[in-house]
C-alpha cells in the first residue's frame, strides 16, 4: 500500500511570510502567540502591534509608559520606554536597590485635611502644590467611575506627596475674621510658658487681659487677626528668656514652668511644623522610671505596619534601624514620621550619622 505523500515543509510564515519558521508553519513570535493562546486561529504579535498606536498622537509615547499600560499602545516610542524602565527595573532588584516610588498617602491625606480646616480646599492645595486637582481628589476621596473602586488612594508618588507636604499656612492672605483652629496659637502659648513665660505677659504683649487670654486658651477656634497676634508675640519670644532680676520674676518662671512640666507643654524646637504636626507627642509626661518596651510591637514598626509606639518604643526603633544601617528617610517612611523628626531624635540618642556608601536605602541587612 502506498504511503500518502508529505506535505512539503514550510519555507515562510503563513501570517507575516518571515522565512524563518519555527513549527506548524509559524514563525517563532507567531508561534509562541498561538501556543499562548491554545489556538491557530488568527492573532497578532508585538510585531503586528508595532505600528498601530491606540492612544492620541499628542500623547507623549516617549516620556512615560502611561501610553503603554492604559491605552495598549505598541508604537515604537512606547515599546522603546517600556524596555527601558522594565531593564532597568530588573538592574534595580539585582543590586537590591529598587524603589517602586510609592510612599503611604496616610500622611499626605491627613496633611490635605489639616488644610482644609484653615480654609485652604483641594483647589487651592493643587494650585500650591503645582498638581493637578485630580490627584488631590483621589487621595482624598479616591476616583470615581465604573472601574474605580470610589476608595482614597493607598499610595501615592513620592514627588508628589513631598510638593503636597511642602504646602504651609500662609494666614496674611485669610480675612481678618476667617474662623479658624486655635490649636497653632494655643502650642504657642505652650511653647513659650516651657521657657518660662507666664500669661499675664503674653497677654499683655498681645493686647489681651489675662482673663481674656485664658479663655481664649479654652476656645478651639479663633479669629485669624488674633491668631497673627499670638504668631507675632511668639517669634519675638520663642528665643528669648523672660527676666529674673527680682525674686517675683523667678518664682513666676517657676510656676510656668512647672504647670509646662505638668501638663506636658513641648518647647518650640520641639515642633516641625506647630500648625499642622501632630498631637502624638504633646501631654505626655516623661516618667523617671524605665519604660516598658513591646518588643514585638518595635518589629511590627520596623516592618511598616502601623503600630501605636511609646516615645521609649520609638526611640527603640529608631536605634534599631541605625543598627542596620537604615538611611534617614527609609527611616521616616517606614515608621511614618517626618525624616526632620528622624534626624532631631537619632542625635538625642547620639546615634552618629553613617557614611553614605554604608547606608541601606531598601531592603534589610542584619
Amino acid at each position: 500500500m502506498n504511503k500518502p505523500a508529505r506535505k512539503p515543509k514550510p519555507t515562510a510564515c503563513s501570517k507575516c511570510g518571515n522565512p524563518k519558521v519555527a513549527g506548524r508553519g509559524l514563525c517563532r513570535p507567531h508561534y509562541q502567540q498561538a501556543y499562548r493562546a491554545g489556538t491557530l486561529d488568527a492573532h497578532d504579535t508585538k510585531a503586528d502591534r508595532a505600528d498601530k498606536p491606540e492612544c492620541p498622537d499628542d500623547h507623549k509615547h516617549d516620556g512615560s509608559t502611561v501610553c503603554y499600560r492604559n491605552h495598549g499602545c505598541r508604537c515604537a516610542p512606547c515599546r522603546a520606554r517600556r524596555s527601558k524602565e522594565e531593564s532597568l527595573r530588573s538592574k534595580q532588584k539585582a543590586y537590591g536597590t529598587y524603589d517602586s516610588g510609592f510612599v503611604d498617602a496616610t500622611p499626605v491625606r491627613q496633611h490635605l485635611q489639616k488644610l482644609g480646616e484653615y480654609g485652604i480646599g483641594q483647589r487651592q492645595a493643587a494650585e500650591l502644590a503645582e498638581v493637578s486637582r485630580g490627584r488631590v481628589t483621589a487621595i482624598l476621596y479616591g476616583r470615581r467611575g465604573e472601574d474605580r473602586s470610589g476608595q482614597p488612594s493607598s499610595k501615592v508618588d513620592r514627588a508628589i506627596a513631598a510638593r503636597i507636604l511642602a504646602v504651609r499656612l500662609d494666614f496674611g492672605s485669610l480675612a481678618q475674621n476667617a474662623v479658624i483652629p486655635a490649636r497653632g496659637a494655643h502650642r504657642r502659648v505652650q511653647a513659650l510658658m516651657t521657657l518660662g513665660w507666664t500669661l499675664t505677659e503674653i497677654g499683655d504683649r498681645c493686647g489681651v487681659s489675662v482673663h481674656n487670654f485664658s479663655a481664649m486658651m479654652r476656645r478651639e477656634q479663633m479669629r485669624a487677626q488674633t491668631h497673627r497676634t499670638v504668631a507675632a508675640v511668639y517669634e519675638q519670644l520663642s528665643m528669648t528668656l523672660p527676666p529674673s532680676s527680682t525674686t517675683a520674676e523667678k518664682q513666676a518662671i517657676s510656676r510656668s514652668q512647672n504647670h509646662a512640666r505638668a501638663n506636658g507643654y513641648r518647647p518650640p524646637l520641639a515642633w516641625d511644623d506647630i500648625d499642622l504636626d501632630d498631637d502624638i507627642a504633646a501631654g505626655a509626661v516623661e516618667s523617671e522610671e524605665t519604660p516598658e518596651i513591646d518588643e514585638v510591637a518595635v518589629e511590627l514598626a520596623l516592618t511598616g505596619t502601623k503600630v501605636k509606639l511609646t516615645k521609649a518604643e520609638r526611640d527603640a526603633a529608631i536605634t534599631e534601624a541605625h543598627r542596620r544601617r537604615w538611611s534617614d528617610q527609609r527611616t521616616a517612611d517606614v515608621l511614618r514620621l517626618n525624616v526632620r523628626t528622624i534626624i532631631r531624635e537619632r542625635d538625642r540618642l547620639k546615634l552618629k550619622a553613617w557614611p553614605t556608601k554604608e547606608l541601606i536605602h531598601v531592603g534589610f541587612e542584619e
